[in-house]
């Protein structure tokens, strides 16, 4: 029986979806600079070599800088999480399409659509624990603190699934794993944020 043999860029394609779905454009950034820092020597898989332009990098990075001040204050972060409610997974599929040109057509559909769905699922935990954190009547840590936690989280899978997509799969699903039992209440939290955001602006 001869083993059957995973693409690289399938097995990188969950980790980078969930990296997107916490923090897109520092990933995209990340992805695009790789080659240039020379964190990567090889070729990156599929299509991803095309986000090293110049003009992707300048406004990716100018996109991730507007969210670090757009998450300042709750108000603003909840406005712009709304939003990326839509944007993150539209940009996951993108990224899976990218991710997994050169593939078999249906690869790269089904592999788009899973890539959307994990980015939407990470987007949603990550702002449905926001809004909880902003409800708590506890104290919370700084929000600039939360913020290079994600960033260094996000660095170390993106760097680790382009040296060892199987280890960063791994270490995705582990991850996935923990947070599934809070899923459900971080989701409806988030869900019913944006409900609300809907119902103010539809009254105005």
């Amino acid at each position: 029986m001869i083993p059957l043999e995973i693409p690289p860029a399938l097995l990188a394609l969950p980790p980078l979806a969930v990296a997107a779905g916490v923090d897109l454009y520092l990933t995209l950034l990340l992805i695009g600079a790789a080659p240039t820092l020379g964190l990567w020597e090889l070729p990156l898989p599929g299509a991803l070599g095309d986000l090293d332009s110049p003009a992707v990098l300048i406004t990716v990075g100018l996109f991730y800088l507007a969210e670090l001040a757009a998450e300042r204050f709750p108000p603003s972060a909840l406005v712009w999480n709304a939003f990326h409610a839509i944007i993150r997974p539209v940009s996951g599929a993108l990224l899976g399409l990218l991710l997994l040109d050169g593939e078999p057509l249906a690869l790269v559909v089904s592999g788009a659509i899973l890539s959307g769905l994990l980015a939407s699922m990470a987007h949603g935990i990550r702002s449905g624990w926001a809004v909880l954190r902003w409800l708590g009547a506890g104290p919370s840590p700084p929000t600039r603190l939360l913020s290079l936690a994600e960033d260094v989280a996000v660095i170390g899978l993106v760097s680790l699934t382009l040296d060892a997509p199987a280890w960063a799969l791994g270490l995705t699903v582990v991850v996935l794993a923990v947070v599934t039992p809070f899923t459900r209440s971080l989701l409806r939290a988030f869900e019913h944020a944006i409900r609300l955001i809907g119902g103010r602006v539809f009254v105005t």
